[in-house]
């Protein structure tokens, strides 16, 4: 892991919404920094039924968008759309998409983040070329707490992949 997550957006509380999103390519530091000013421009006047959410984002390796947000109740529906178009529109501002579940994400050997299809992942584990110790990003994860437990960022063995995919398993 690049940094410890359990200090990840110090200020809000481990019942905060999460969401991760991925970059179709690396971010350079002019495009991260148009990216979160975009994102600091939503958040100031962010509202879920009239009432203020306290969001704020984070940039990890130069790929993945982190987001938490909160507010007294839960995030709803229109809220959680606004986000969605904020992070949308702060995406097109530098030309870039944001990839969908349909990708492993995880660790290469030096460290940068890679964005593979399911397929290629399973055919990469078969072959040997990905580990049961290679570090993936569980996406689905909706509370600051679970990120900040560890369940985050784990080796996949002990990740989601591991329901899907058998390692070290060459095809005869």
């Amino acid at each position: 892991m690049s940094e410890s997550y359990a200090a990840l957006f110090a200020h809000l509380p481990d019942h905060a919404r999460f969401w991760c999103y991925v970059a179709d390519k690396p971010l350079n530091d002019a495009e991260q920094a148009i990216l979160l000013a975009h994102l600091d421009s939503f958040f100031a006047s962010w509202q879920s039924h009239g009432r203020p959410v306290t969001g704020t984002a984070k940039i990890l390796d130069d790929r993945l968008l982190l987001l938490a947000a909160t507010l007294n109740g839960e995030i709803s529906g229109c809220g959680i759309d606004a986000s969605v178009h904020a992070v949308t529109h702060a995406g097109a501002a530098v030309g870039i998409t944001w990839k969908t579940g349909l990708f492993v994400v995880h660790r290469v050997l030096d460290g940068a983040i890679a964005v593979t299809p399911r397929r290629a992942f399973k055919q990469a584990a078969k072959a040997g070329d990905v580990t049961p110790q290679t570090p993936v990003f569980d996406l689905t994860l909706m509370h600051l707490g679970d990120v900040r437990a560890g369940r985050f960022e784990q080796p996949a063995a002990k990740s989601w992949v591991s329901r899907v995919v058998r390692f070290g398993s060459v095809a005869a």
